[in-house]
């Protein structure tokens, strides 16, 4: 199971690569552009990875062994990460915890990771993309938050986990 530690990783790996694409001389828009895809596929993976390990997180913290193999394998291939399938992921541990992502992500918020996770599926599947390094990084900033939405959620929010089915 990956852990919170190795999410703290990745982002700062993310971080760096913002830094290094960041340098390079504004002339070079084409080079950016195309940066700007590499970097759109690592913030699309870093908010599945990060939703995954949050809930396995969760699991590890509060579950059986059992549950945490159990969620582990329901959770190790969330890909595509849509407000609709994290809040739909949410939704399975707790009402409660959809209700609590849909009011705490905004509805701007949740347009920009959409497009954020179109323009991913279109570059990974050869398509074109109009992503610029500007659009890609409010997408980066808006992607934390969305992550940040979640890890409260699930780990600084769990007393309303157990309810009635």
């Amino acid at each position: 199971m990956k852990h919170i530690l190795e999410l703290t990783k990745m982002k700062n790996r993310i971080d760096e690569a913002f830094k290094r694409v960041n340098d390079i001389d504004s002339d070079n828009i084409e080079l950016q552009s195309h940066l700007a895809k590499y970097l759109c596929i690592l913030v699309s993976g870093y908010v599945e990875t990060a939703v995954s390990i949050t809930v396995q997180e969760y699991a590890h913290r509060n579950g059986s062994p059992t549950l945490c193999r159990f969620v582990e394998s329901h959770t190790s291939r969330f890909t595509n990460p849509s407000p609709e399938k994290i809040k739909n992921l949410l939704g399975r541990f707790a009402k409660e915890w959809r209700r609590q992502f849909e009011a705490s992500v905004s509805k701007d918020k949740t347009e920009a990771l959409t497009t954020l996770v179109k323009n991913r599926n279109k570059i990974a599947h050869g398509l074109d993309s109009q992503l610029t390094f500007s659009g890609v990084q409010n997408y980066y900033k808006i992607a934390q938050d969305v992550v940040k939405s979640v890890q409260v959620i699930c780990l600084e929010n769990t007393k309303s986990v157990i309810e009635p089915t």
